[in-house]
């Protein structure tokens, strides 16, 4: 079952991966980079995703064996790793937009 999950992740990666937007051949004024620290933050996140996954199991598997002192454990953690999956998802964001709005800056300030 984890390797079917691993595989279904690494679809999901190769899918995201080719249907991002590839610089074209045509000059635009403006092409959106990444940055190297937005590309780890990012891949963290697939990383705490593929965790939160496992996390799950065990919570499923902590709770079949009845033992009501982990309940709390079997919820709570795939919770904080979701939260941290998020947060990775939303930090890669705002660092390459943020130095995407600073590279414009740079090209108004310089145009004046």
């Amino acid at each position: 079952m984890i390797g079917c999950l691993v595989i279904f992740l690494l679809a999901i990666g190769i899918l995201l991966y080719f249907t991002s937007d590839k610089p074209s051949s045509k000059k635009t004024a403006w092409t959106p980079r990444n940055t190297i620290i937005g590309s780890l933050f990012y891949a963290f996140g697939y990383f705490l995703l593929f965790a939160f996954v496992c996390a799950v199991l065990l919570g499923i598997a902590l709770i079949k064996q009845n033992r009501e002192e982990l309940y709390v454990v079997a919820l709570a953690v795939p919770m904080s790793v979701a939260f941290a999956s998020m947060t990775c998802f939303l930090a890669s964001y705002l660092v390459n937009v943020l130095t995407d709005m600073r590279e414009y800056l740079k090209r108004i300030a310089e145009k004046q």
